[in-house]
């Protein structure tokens, strides 16, 4: 393959390695309804909607993020807001949390309680999206949250009208389809370069792209919403999903040719894929902790090594 296609090659990974990599901030908070954020860890394990300790006890963020790091303790957040007039959409923007217990109040009456999460089933949610929503019904002025999951604590917390709740991701929709189709596209003509000229980086490229896209779909939770929304027992394994970017690291090997162009570098390189075997083992096994942070110390790794070893060798030709 010439030096052109190699530098086409590098290019379009980069593309596919940035949008599945890189988070995503969707549409203008500044039109979402203001709140006030609260939280409380309940390291004991022994607290219910009756007996939760309230007051004091509760952690105030000016954050609507909620980032705690590494644990399996149920976490409490408490949203309070102005009242509202009208009815309201209520999201968390993230799509691997196992369970949410979610209690609407008015004053301290109790007007309903939802669950949701990826242990249940797709269609515990008030909208068909891929992020877990609720409806808030008008004259609701407090929201309690109880969160549990294994690995890391993450909630972003929104509340919008259904107007702008429909505008924020409409567009991201459109994005993501958008890319998802380049990516099919992609995969399709590299299989007919491959019969055309016989040249295994075909194959291999079309790996990688596939594992950038399905970890992408992993993480925004298609997977679950087109493939299996009646059997949230899957999203125990998603996890494993996250060793097909051992495609990613074979694709570079391939096309930089690192064992021969980079002989000790090689050594260091070679690690990544054991590395990336080890977390779908582990999260077959319900390591799912020890998993994810195996994946969140390697995959900043994967781009890089492949950046620097595509820098090395250009500056040695």
């Amino acid at each position: 393959m010439n030096n052109k296609f190699n530098w086409i090659y590098k290019a379009i990974l980069c593309l596919f390695a940035i949008v599945g990599y890189c988070n995503y901030s969707y549409g203008d908070n500044d039109t979402d309804i203001d709140f006030k954020v609260s939280y409380y860890t309940d390291s004991a394990r022994k607290f219910t909607i009756t007996n939760i300790p309230r007051n004091n006890s509760f952690k105030h963020t000016d954050e609507k993020t909620i980032s705690l790091g590494y644990t399996a303790l149920p976490t409490w957040v408490l949203i309070e807001l102005n009242k509202s007039e009208s009815d309201l959409l209520f999201s968390i923007e993230n799509a691997h949390l196992d369970s949410l217990d979610i209690y609407f109040f008015s004053g301290d009456q109790l007007l309903s309680r939802k669950q949701s999460g990826d242990h249940f089933k797709f269609n515990s949610r008030y909208l068909k999206h891929n992020f877990p929503n609720f409806l808030i019904e008008r004259g609701t002025d407090k929201i309690l949250v109880r969160i549990q999951t294994e690995g890391m604590i993450s909630i972003p917390l929104k509340i919008s009208t259904f107007k702008n709740y429909y505008d924020q991701y409409y567009y991201y929709s459109i994005f993501h389809w958008i890319y998802f189709g380049i990516a099919m596209l992609t995969i399709l003509s590299n299989l007919l370069f491959y019969f055309w000229l016989k040249e295994t980086i075909h194959i291999y490229y079309v790996l990688c792209v596939f594992s950038i896209a399905i970890i992408t779909a992993i993480d925004f939770e298609y997977t679950f919403q087109f493939l299996w929304p009646d059997y949230p027992i899957f999203n125990n394994y998603n996890i494993a999903y996250y060793g097909f970017f051992v495609f990613t690291i074979l694709f570079a090997d391939k096309l930089l040719n690192i064992r021969k162009n980079l002989s000790k570098f090689y050594p260091v390189f070679i690690l990544l894929y054991p590395l990336a075997g080890s977390i779908v083992v582990l999260a077959l096994f319900n390591q799912y902790n020890t998993a994810v942070k195996i994946l969140l110390y390697t995959s900043p790794l994967i781009p890089i090594f492949c950046i620097a070893s595509g820098v090395l060798i250009f500056i040695k030709t």
